[in-house]
């Protein structure tokens, strides 16, 4: 028997929230799921109110259950292809961009019996375009030979009060209402609980468990990562996939993140890999830019992360973002730095509205926050370096190759390596 569990804050209710809910939202305080919550076993599984779809809701750390659930218990066909896609609620894609996603990704799934892993956000475009094309395909045949599977945080599911177990009751009145609704049409649902309420990071629980699918138990499943917008929370969850030789398809023209990665994609096409074995050339430039007012902060460039090097020893090397930032131009450094300065202000704004504040306009970043945007630019270049950037596709309206030509390229590529 599979028991899964559930995220409470330490004055416990089954809705997930401490009793004073309003007051303890705090911008400068980091959330640890591990310090701030426990876990408790759930009972919010089942088919999904108004839809023949089943639901369960999880701990952020069960994927290998879930896993089980979808292969043993769902009983979902083994897929011959994985699309994950990656997106966000704000970005709207052209009328005939939005016709060749549709077409690319339908004429794919059909294909290959393919699982489709999203948010299963309503509000986010490429959920709502997922569910376009199950419910198109149900209607040409009801026995669809495809998944559309939604991977969304719990604590950002309106109604979620709705999927509790029919013996439980939540104690407050009301709870943190959620930001966005339920695609309908998806087939499945997976609600994972991390503690945390209403934010627009949705972590990297759906890239790991699309990874799981792909690769765990011995399971060689084709798996592809595709961008169509996307804010710069997802950077992490892409990378992750990168290192780990997960190819990813970016549309061109989707949105935030998908634009600022082909633009730089394509201004960066010669670039080196990044060594920390500097030349004498190497130190004195480094050392002018430190001196120099018009690159980016010296205080930045100094901040170290810990990359993976999965298959490698040792497993993992810590960098400074000085040390990755080396094999780019001073000007390509500063694009950089400028167009994720921008996502960056956007996410923080978004974070401000969640507890009902405002980003206050024209104050300078403090330590956190430039260690926080440090922390993007450090995933952002790291992807295009030439270690990972092979695995990158780009798929651009503009030119004669379709979106599924771009996808099996990528997948084929994905095969060779």
């Amino acid at each position: 028997m599979i028991v899964f569990k559930h995220r409470v804050n330490r004055e416990k209710c089954i809705c997930g929230n401490s009793h004073d809910w309003s007051n303890t939202s705090e911008l400068n305080e980091v959330w640890d799921w591990e310090k701030h919550t426990e876990t408790e076993p759930t009972k919010c599984y089942g088919i999904l109110p108004h839809s023949k779809s089943p639901y369960l809701r999880c701990d952020v750390t069960e994927v290998e259950k879930v896993c089980l659930v979808l292969f043993e218990l769902w009983n979902i066909p083994i897929p011959s292809l994985i699309m994950r896609m990656v997106g966000d609620a704000v970005s709207t894609l052209n009328v005939t961009l939005e016709k060749e996603v549709l077409r690319g990704i339908s004429d794919a799934a059909v294909a290959s019996d393919a699982w489709i892993i999203t948010s299963g956000y309503k509000e986010e475009t490429t959920s709502e375009l997922i569910g376009e094309i199950v419910y198109k395909n149900r209607v040409k045949n009801a026995a669809l030979n495809f998944s559309a599977i939604a991977v969304g945080k719990w604590g950002n599911i309106r109604d979620r009060e709705k999927l509790y177990g029919s013996n439980q009751v939540c104690e407050h009145a009301p709870s943190p209402p959620g930001r966005y609704a339920l695609e309908p049409n998806h087939t499945h649902y997976i609600c994972f609980d991390d503690g945390t309420y209403n934010s627009s990071d949705n972590g990297e629980f759906a890239s790991e468990l699309a990874r799981e699918i792909s690769y765990g138990a011995r399971r060689r499943i084709p798996l592809v990562t595709i961008v169509a917008g996307g804010n710069l929370y997802a950077l992490d969850s892409i990378s992750d996939d990168l290192i780990n030789q997960v190819s990813v398809v970016i549309i061109n023209q989707s949105g935030p993140l998908a634009n600022i990665l082909c633009k730089h994609y394509k201004a960066t096409k010669n670039i080196s890999k990044a060594t920390r074995n500097q030349t004498d050339e190497d130190i004195a430039r480094d050392k002018r830019s430190g001196d120099d007012e018009n690159d980016i902060d010296t205080v930045m460039l100094e901040y170290s992360f810990r990359l993976p090097r999965p298959g490698e020893e040792p497993p993992s090397t810590e960098l400074t973002l000085r040390e990755v930032l080396r094999p780019f131009s001073k000007r390509e450094r500063l694009d950089i730095y400028n167009d994720l300065l921008k996502l960056y202000a956007a996410i923080q704004k978004e974070e401000y509205k969640t507890v009902g504040k405002k980003l206050p306009l024209g104050e300078l970043l403090n330590l956190d926050e430039k260690r926080n945007l440090a922390y993007y630019i450090f995933w952002f270049a790291t992807c295009l370096t030439s270690a990972l950037r092979d695995n990158i596709h780009i798929f651009d309206f503009n030119t004669s190759n379709s979106l599924q030509s771009t996808l099996y390229g990528a997948l084929v590529q994905g095969k060779s390596e």
